[in-house]
């Protein structure tokens, strides 16, 4: 069946400290709820849609080698995500449709609540807001199940990677 659809999607999101700067030494970011809406096309085995993906903010902190109070860094970060997207479809038996996809896009990340424990008051070491663009992208592979004639659920494999900012000034 070819033409077009919309999607929607929930998730909860699962962060990961990357590789840090000296002097950092650790870091931490709680896990996030994030709802995506998009709209997209289908023709034979190939699909490609247009995201919009938003998350509740993330706490992040950092721990340092130098400072006394601990985590010296903090933030509560929120990101929005725009992507376009491709799927191939591998068949459909018995309702299940396996397929694999990529995406490309542009992810907008806010830094609010910042506080450095170095840094004297006022306003208690309080940082204003910051604000990042980064290129992201999606690698995807999944199945999806036909539940009605226009109606799919479909269980993704979809890590988004956005990079998140530096919490070091």
């Amino acid at each position: 069946m070819s033409g077009w659809y919309l999607r929607g999607d929930i998730g909860y999101r699962w962060y990961g400290g990357g590789p840090s700067a000296a002097p950092i030494t650790d870091e931490k970011f709680s896990g996030a709820v994030a709802g995506t809406l998009g709209f997209g096309l289908k023709y034979h085995w190939f699909r490609a849609d247009l995201t919009y993906d938003r998350g509740t903010a993330t706490n992040a902190s950092a721990t340092t080698s130098v400072a006394a109070t601990q985590p010296q860094y903090t933030a509560k970060i929120s990101s929005q995500s725009v992507l376009t997207n491709a799927y191939i479809d591998f068949g459909t038996w018995a309702g299940f449709t396996p397929y694999v996809g990529a995406g490309v896009g542009m992810s907008w990340l806010k830094s609010v609540n910042y506080l450095d424990t170095m840094v004297a008051p006022p306003p208690n070491g309080a940082i204003e807001a910051g604000k990042s663009r980064n290129f992201s992208w999606a690698a995807m592979a999944g199945v999806a199940y036909k539940v009605a004639p226009t109606c799919c659920w479909t269980e993704p494999s979809a890590p988004l990677t956005r990079p998140l900012p530096s919490l070091s000034a």
